[in-house]
């Protein structure tokens, strides 16, 4: 689920430790209706291509991006 779209596709993760390795996407293919603002969908689809690696601390996911592009933090869904 990527904001108000979905999206599918290939991804490979490698352990490079207890907590932390490589982490590459395959082509995601997404829906594309309009979300309501603010609007991330389309940004984390195409920088999904970028990932190579991770980080799980405090149960939530570290995704970073290639050439210090910057890290996306995932945290579990509460309701």
């Amino acid at each position: 689920q990527l904001d108000c779209n979905r999206g599918t596709g290939s991804w490979e993760a490698r352990a490079g430790g207890p907590d932390s390795g490589s982490f590459t996407f395959g082509p995601i293919a997404a829906t594309r209706a309009l979300c309501a603002p603010p609007q991330l969908d389309e940004r984390v689809v195409r920088d999904l291509a970028y990932v190579r690696g991770y980080r799980l601390k405090d149960g939530n996911l570290y995704l970073s991006l290639m050439a210090d592009g910057g890290i996306y933090e995932w945290r579990p869904w509460r309701e």
